[in-house]
């Protein structure tokens, strides 16, 4: 069974990271588009995590970076199946370890000694370039 936590702007690695240390499970789930190549949350400030049965769920709330964990109407976390997790974990592995977002695709391109080639993202897109091996 999987929880949600909410982090604090910009603090999904944070909360991911100190978590971890206290011996969570979690999940950030990671999204890239063509304006570079870096890899950003999914779904900002939402962090996948799994509690233990034995565990108390307050800690989670006072770890660095997680604003709350979502609660259901009893203010008790509310539960994700795992399934949906996975799927997402799926699709992350199908696109090379992150979501590729807006339609795009992952192209694995075979480029020869000295072709010219456009730069398609990053600081330098719409340059050319000349692809040497």
């Amino acid at each position: 069974m999987a929880f949600v936590a909410y982090t604090k702007p910009r603090e999904e690695k944070r909360a991911q990271k100190h978590l971890g240390q206290q011996g969570f499970t979690t999940f950030l789930a990671l999204c890239r588009n063509s304006r570079g190549p870096d890899l950003l949350p999914l779904f900002p400030r939402y962090l996948f995590l799994w509690l233990p049965e034995n565990r108390p769920w307050k800690p989670v709330t006072n770890a660095p970076g997680i604003s709350y964990l979502i609660t259901n109407s009893l203010k008790e976390p509310s539960i994700l199946d795992d399934r949906i997790v996975d799927d997402i974990k799926e699709r992350m592995e199908k696109d090379g370890g992150a979501v590729v977002l807006k339609g795009e695709t992952v192209q694995n391109r075979q480029f020869q000694p000295n072709q010219t080639i456009r730069i398609v993202g990053g600081a330098y897109i719409g340059h050319d370039g000349l692809y040497c091996q």
